[in-house]
């Protein structure tokens, strides 16, 4: 049995740092990624993501086979809604991995792999924060169970047929996923600049600068440890004032990075001024991950924190 697979539904043209989101999922082999969407599939695809097009029109007719509440032409920002029913929806397609989630594509992923790998044995949902379900990654056992969990969401079909975004998945869902039982929800500063959320050791101060080398993912704040990916959420282009800090977001052609660049440079630097090809840095193999939120207040660099 194949260890997991996580699926990302996006519709549209591939965001311009697509080709180093796929470099990032190929260095992490031990997961797979099914990607669904209506544009072709790039040139370079790696052995681990598989590309399942389709249009708009017919992904939502499946959700709606499989909730039961017929087909609608919802607003695109509704597939938000029904990430907790990807599982289920496209149980076919994920048969075979012990477990399965979903994510999205404003992220570069670290060495995942290495941070989940001893957890699944014990654990049955894995998230990367602890006051709600990361669904921009998270990771649920691949049983009936979790596959028709968000059943369990207080009227869920009324929230899932409305025809704009209810939260189903962050405000709904998140609490029953996290009162199953066997969950790994510890913090793993992975979206910076967020509204109200504090950083490492409790403090205001977040990394405003984020590399991305090799498959490593650091910040120019935290050097003493590494992060199992970086969810740039608050600085691509979008309508999301209320979840982050007053920050500027990318222009057009800030955040491109080509796959011939990509083959030539190993090291990315990601700030709000947009993602820039960089140098390699030293390279310390035995970083920790940041996973815990519960670290003492202190200089930064003082504590370091223990690696779950």
């Amino acid at each position: 049995m194949r260890t997991a697979i996580i699926i990302v539904p996006y519709f549209g043209d591939w965001p311009p740092w697509f080709p180093l989101y796929l470099r990032s999922c190929e260095l992490n082999p031990e997961l797979n990624w099914l990607v669904i969407g209506d544009a072709p599939p790039p040139e370079h695809v790696p052995a681990n993501v598989t590309f399942l097009r389709m249009s708009l029109d017919s992904f939502f007719a499946k959700i709606g086979a499989q909730t039961g509440l017929g087909h609608r032409a919802f607003r695109l920002y509704k597939i938000c809604d029904f990430k907790p029913v990807l599982g289920a929806a496209f149980a076919e397609e994920i048969a075979g991995h012990e477990f399965f989630g979903w994510g999205d594509v404003d992220l570069v992923y670290g060495r995942l792999a290495e941070l989940v790998r001893p957890l699944l044995p014990a654990y049955d949902v894995i998230s990367f924060s602890q006051d709600m379900l990361s669904n921009y990654t998270c990771l649920l056992r691949n049983e009936p169970r979790f596959l028709h969990l968000y059943r369990q969401v207080p009227r869920w079909r009324w929230k899932l047929h409305a025809p704009r975004y209810r939260a189903f998945d962050d405000m709904h869902f998140s609490p029953v996923a996290l009162a199953t039982g066997r969950v790994w929800n510890h913090e793993c500063y992975t979206t910076p600049l967020v509204k109200g959320c504090l950083w490492l050791g409790g403090s205001p101060l977040h990394p405003r600068r984020w590399t991305w080398d090799r498959g490593e993912v650091t910040n120019d704040l935290d050097r003493q440890f590494q992060f199992a990916f970086f969810h740039f959420m608050v600085w691509k282009a979008g309508r999301r004032r209320h979840y982050h800090q007053d920050v500027r977001q990318w222009l057009p052609g800030e955040a491109g990075v080509s796959a011939g660049t990509l083959r030539r440079c190993q090291a990315y630097h990601f700030s709000e001024n947009g993602i820039m090809a960089g140098k390699r840095l030293t390279r310390r193999h035995d970083l920790p991950f940041a996973t815990d939120l519960n670290v003492p207040a202190g200089p930064r660099g003082a504590t370091p924190l223990v690696q779950s």
